[in-house]
This record gives C-alpha cells, structure tokens and sequence, in this order.
C-alpha cells in the first residue's frame, strides 16, 4: 500500500477536478484527499513519512499543474502558469507537512491537522 501513495497523489486532481466544479470548496475536498493519501505512512519511521509526505504534496502538485497548463496554452499565459507552479508546488508540499507534522504525538491530533491545512488552503485561496 506504501508504495502506491505517491501514485494516488498523481491521480487525484484528475479525479477532484469534477468534484471541484459541482462543490466550490476546493480547499476542504484537497486537504481532505490528502490526509487519506498519507494516512497508511503515519505507522512508518519518521524519515519514510516526512520523505513520503514530500513526494505526495509535489506528485500532488505536478498533477494539478498540468491540468492547469490547457487552460494557460488556450489564453496564452505560459509566463502566468509558470508562476503558480513556483507557488503552487510548495504550497501544496507545506500543507501535506501540516497534517503530517500534526501526527507527531499521535493520530488523536490528525483532525486538528487538517483543520489547520483547510484554513491555510483556504487563506491562500483568497490571497491570490
């Protein structure tokens, strides 16, 4: 199961994209998708999960990058795409870290974790 993680991360934009467009909450459905990826890598060694959490946020990224890159061929704006992987792609490592990192002292503080990545997805939503 460890093993397919990074692989779910590849695949679930190309699957919330749908789910996005019916619930605006983008915010909530991401982190949520998330915290189900890493779930199976909270039992392993701290490195394997802190390595594991990083490669799901940017697998994670890449993908919904590149469903980004056919709206940003159609108007144009390769200049613009490009800025919000630089931004994106760290974003979404930094918040897969929030609800790893929140699992240090046990799963008991999981939700807090994703409560915390929900408000920090939703800021940055707003921000940009």
């Amino acid at each position: 199961m460890q093993y397919l993680l990074p692989l779910f991360a590849l695949a679930a934009p190309l699957v919330l994209l749908p789910i996005e467009k019916l619930l605006p909450y983008p915010y909530l459905i991401e982190e949520l998708t998330k915290s189900l990826i890493l779930q199976p890598s909270f039992d392993n060694p701290m490195k394997i999960r802190l390595q594991t959490t990083v490669l799901v946020g940017l697998l994670f990224a890449l993908s919904e990058n590149l469903l980004y890159l056919s709206d940003a061929m159609a108007l144009g704006s390769l200049a613009e795409w490009g800025k919000r992987v630089l931004i994106t792609t760290p974003f979404h490592i930094a918040t897969c870290l929030i609800i790893t990192i929140s699992t240090l002292k046990g799963k008991k503080f999981l939700p807090l974790g994703i409560l915390l990545a929900v408000l920090v997805h939703y800021a940055f939503n707003v921000l940009a």
